[in-house]
């Protein structure tokens, strides 16, 4: 039987995408909120994280994410 080595890349999201949330908050906002505040369609948000919106457009506003958590 073969061991699966690392994260499947649905759960990679998925653990990126709850870092980025609990990143907000600790900033003092919510996904909700920083979505709407900066012009992002939440749904398009939810879609880069859940891995049904890929390319170069996903990839951007993923770091958008991950820049705002830094």
């Amino acid at each position: 039987m073969q061991q699966k080595q690392g994260l499947q890349p649905k759960e990679k999201l998925k653990k990126e995408f709850q870092k980025v949330k609990a990143g907000l908050i600790l900033k003092g906002t919510n996904f909700y909120r920083f979505c709407s505040e900066n012009g992002i369609h939440r749904g398009n948000a939810e879609k880069v994280f859940n891995g049904k919106w890929k390319g170069e457009k996903a990839d951007a506003l993923k770091q958008r994410f991950i820049d705002a958590v830094k």
